[in-house]
């Protein structure tokens, strides 16, 4: 599993924090395959692919279409560092 650490600005936090993506987890938590999550996102398949391997970072505006797609909490779709779910 690829670990991929984004920074987030918090005004909570005074600073950032850092956060681990769980894209996968939550897609194999729900049996799709990149193809079906792609279809259902409406993120391309090779995006989702790039997110989950961490090779690309991922927006706010990201994490909550996939979250709103699914019918889940943004929160599912990341941990913050050292934390684990």
């Amino acid at each position: 599993m690829y670990d991929l650490m984004i920074k987030v600005h918090t005004k909570f936090c005074g600073g950032k924090m850092k956060v681990k993506l769980c894209i996968k987890e939550v897609r194999e938590r729900f049996g799709y395959t990149l193809k079906e999550m792609s279809k259902i996102t409406g993120i391309s398949s090779s995006h989702l692919n790039y997110l989950e391997k961490g090779e690309r970072r991922a927006t706010i505006d990201v994490l909550c279409q996939i979250a709103e797609k699914l019918y889940i909490d943004e929160k599912e779709l990341y941990t913050k560092e050292g934390n684990k779910r």
